[in-house]
């Protein structure tokens, strides 16, 4: 019995079977169909970068040589990118940049499906300086070596350029976006992660950081902060 499912999936996989079965070869099909429109939706840049025929021998590889290790359809993605990543034969034939942007694609994705719920907005305004800002639950920093949220058809750099500090986020009306960081607002997002310092310890912390005096940075730290609750990339606050 063992040996007829093993001998069912390679034939799945590799489209090689012991007796021709057509309605075997006709599953196979609607498997690799199913498959590759999956991961098409999912990372389109990626897809037209490297053009169909490349992109639909890298599924066809995947399909044939990877055995997945999650039963959910949603989660096809993040097993194409772990398969690529553990194959240099085939990421030595493609530019550089391409672990990093299928990465950066996923993260939309997953964004897009992910189950967790913004809190309601605060009615009341609230205090940034002496409450501790909480990051939205549907929010993720993203740097890269490679300017992953700029390339296309047309810009494709062939080495890394200065780091992209990203921040991608679902809003409350369901929509995802994102936010392109310079260092310093990268270094603020990731103390705000902790979700144990206030406005006033943030602008603390950064100075520590940067060398700059703690009361020029007080302004731009709330500001920094206001601007990111009114995009919904900071659901709320807790009192210190």
């Amino acid at each position: 019995m063992i040996d007829s499912l093993h001998a069912v999936t390679r034939a799945v996989r590799t489209g090689v079977s012991d007796q021709s079965d057509r309605a075997l070869m006709v599953y196979r099909r609607l498997v690799l169909k199913n498959f590759a429109s999956f991961i098409r939706k999912g990372f389109p840049v990626c897809r037209r970068i490297l053009g169909e025929q490349i992109f639909d021998s890298l599924i066809a590889a995947f399909v044939e040589q990877h055995r997945c290790q999650t039963p959910y359809f949603l989660e096809i993605g993040a097993e194409f990118i772990q398969f690529l990543s553990q194959r240099p034969d085939l990421l030595e034939r493609l530019p550089g940049f391409v672990p990093e942007l299928l990465a950066w694609e996923y993260v939309e994705l997953e964004l897009d499906v992910m189950d967790a719920v913004i809190p309601p907005p605060c009615e009341q305004e609230v205090d940034l300086l002496s409450s501790v800002p909480l990051l939205s639950p549907v929010c993720q920093l993203f740097v890269a070596q490679y300017p992953v949220h700029r390339l296309s058809t047309e810009y494709q750099p062939s080495m890394p350029e200065q780091p992209s500090y990203l921040v991608a986020y679902r809003d409350r009306s369901h929509r995802v976006r994102f936010l392109e960081l310079n260092h310093l607002s990268a270094c603020l997002f990731q103390q705000v992660q902790l979700e144990r310092l206030t406005g006033a310890d943030l602008a603390d912390v950064l100075e520590q950081q940067t060398g700059a005096a703690t009361a020029s940075l007080v302004r731009p730290v709330i500001d920094q902060l206001a601007k990111w609750q009114k995009m919904d990339i900071i659901a709320g606050v807790r009192r210190a």
